[in-house]
């Protein structure tokens, strides 16, 4: 079920992402207090596209831009730092950085609390709508690396509960993190070795 983008944004800022009445930014953990839409305005607060909107399927375009399992609030400035830029590990010239979030040569790190949580959203998007751009390509073998290290806290499984609630479906990656491991490959048609298994029974 989709809540169109202000319903998902309604939800985020007054409920999802809230916590003791402040919210924290996705990128640079920078807290404010509001809840709405307009508090977040006021605040230099938006919501973050974890798969960028220029990369959606444009079938389904509306219903990717309000899904909540890839949504985040972020202050402005991360948000437009991280634009449409691949996710990956940042090394040499840093042109940016903030509470652990960093640009540079064309890629966006997160901060560590939100790299294991990004990995699940990209990985979610993919599966549940494809990759019609052709977006996680090289992302990958980062993104698997950040999902194995940082794997779900209670606040993303409490968070996968309450999209679960408005938007009856879930992240599979973060209830059964293995389902990770079992996929070869998310980019390409690579397949698993097949490999021969023998069992041996004492019928004795």
């Amino acid at each position: 079920k989709s809540w169109g983008y202000n319903g998902a944004r309604d939800e985020m800022y007054g409920d999802l992402d809230k916590y003791n009445g402040k919210v924290t930014c996705a990128y640079t953990g920078r807290v404010a207090t509001f809840n709405s839409r307009g508090g977040a305005n006021s605040n230099s607060f938006n919501c973050e596209h974890t798969w960028p909107q220029s990369k959606f399927c444009s079938s389904e375009s509306g219903t990717m831009k309000a899904d909540i399992h890839h949504l985040f609030a972020t202050d402005v400035n991360s948000n437009s730092r991280r634009g449409n830029y691949p996710f990956g590990r940042v090394t040499g010239s840093v042109s940016w950085q903030e509470g652990g979030s960093k640009l540079g040569g064309g890629l966006f790190e997160p901060r560590d609390e939100q790299k294991g949580v990004t990995a699940r959203s990209m990985f979610y998007m993919l599966m549940r709508y494809d990759d019609c751009s052709g977006f996680l390509g090289s992302q990958e073998n980062t993104l698997r690396n950040w999902h194995q290290t940082y794997t779900p806290s209670k606040k993303e499984a409490d968070r996968n509960d309450g999209i679960f609630d408005l938007q009856n479906n879930r992240n599979p990656f973060v209830d059964a993190p293995f389902f990770v491991d079992r996929i070869t490959s998310f980019s390409g048609n690579k397949t698993r070795e097949t490999k021969a298994v023998v069992v041996l029974i004492d019928t004795i």
